[in-house]
């Protein structure tokens, strides 16, 4: 993938500490240029505005495509029971990012 290269994941159940601004990387801002870059390969969530990671067509349309994604998820979306729901419809591995008292809720479970 062609952001795998430029900023290494951490496959911990937070997202990493450190943020793409921090890095001195290239971070989309706007909700169109986000929405380009995670349509052509999910990993590009990593390089989404901290204020993106909170819109659902965004996050979305990059968990849908890796379960791996939603760990860049706002923590108000990995809370949300109908968006981990609707996530979980395309990929039930995204179960690993979200909180621990929707791991225990039986409809989330069975969806995932």
């Amino acid at each position: 993938h062609m952001f795998s290269r430029l900023f290494t994941h951490q496959s911990n159940r937070s997202a990493p500490d450190i943020t793409p601004e921090a890095a001195g990387l290239k971070v989309f801002e706007t909700k169109k240029s986000a929405l380009e870059a995670v349509r052509r390969d999910w990993q590009a969530i990593q390089y989404v505005c901290a204020k993106l990671r909170d819109d659902e067509d965004i996050v979305f349309e990059a968990a849908r495509q890796h379960h791996e994604a939603f760990n860049y998820a706002s923590e108000r979306l990995q809370s949300d029971r109908d968006f981990v729901l609707r996530v979980l419809q395309h990929q039930g591995l995204a179960l690993a990012y979200t909180p621990q008292e929707l791991r225990g809720d039986r409809m989330v479970v069975c969806e995932a």
